[in-house]
């Protein structure tokens, strides 16, 4: 099963919608660049009426702090929004895209649990303990560090910015798995 697999078959493809992921990713940006702007202008009062270098320490931490946010939602957004597909859901199983390994292929067998994480936000899932690259039926990159985030974190889809709601992903994983699969939270 792969992103572009057969529409014979019945499955959920979910793609990013990408105003979604530019509208929130925007937003949070402009955010931490106008707390950054304030903090930068409170540190240059601050420094204008205090000739004590001590009174800059706590500006200077809060703006590496408030560079360092908008440099992670930036990098965060460019792999968000470079990501067509972010999941098929099929009869046979979940295909999920992993930004920065390519993609995770699991059968239903294979699949211990999927949870609703973060407020709702997230969709974790979960495989059966000891599933790997080698495990039939799974098709995913043989890299060590890719399966121990996926044994520790589990696969995660957010769910924000994508063409599908929660609720509709939900109803697709149990019928498509046969009822195997239900999504907890």
């Amino acid at each position: 099963m792969t992103a572009t697999a057969t529409a014979t078959a019945p499955q959920l493809v979910v793609r990013t919608d990408r105003a979604k992921v530019n509208g929130r990713f925007t937003a949070i940006v402009v955010l931490h660049a106008v707390i950054l702007t304030g903090v930068l202008g409170a540190g240059l009062w601050a420094a204008g009426e205090s000739a004590s270098l001590v009174a800059g320490g706590p500006f200077a931490i809060l703006v590496i702090s408030q560079v360092f946010q908008i440099t992670v939602h930036a990098y965060s957004w460019g792999k968000r929004a470079a990501v067509d597909v972010a999941a098929v859901i099929s009869g046979g199983g979940l295909w999920l895209a992993v930004p920065g390994y390519g993609s995770v292929t699991l059968p239903w067998p294979a699949v211990a649990r999927i949870e609703r994480r973060t407020l709702g936000r997230r969709l974790v899932v979960r495989p059966m303990p000891g599933v790997g690259p080698d495990t039939p039926g799974v098709q995913a990159p043989h890299d060590q560090r890719l399966w121990k985030l996926v044994h520790r974190r589990g696969l995660v889809l957010g769910l924000h910015g994508l063409d599908v709601d929660a609720d509709t992903l939900s109803r697709a994983i149990l019928q498509l798995s046969g009822g195997r699969v239900q999504v907890g939270g």
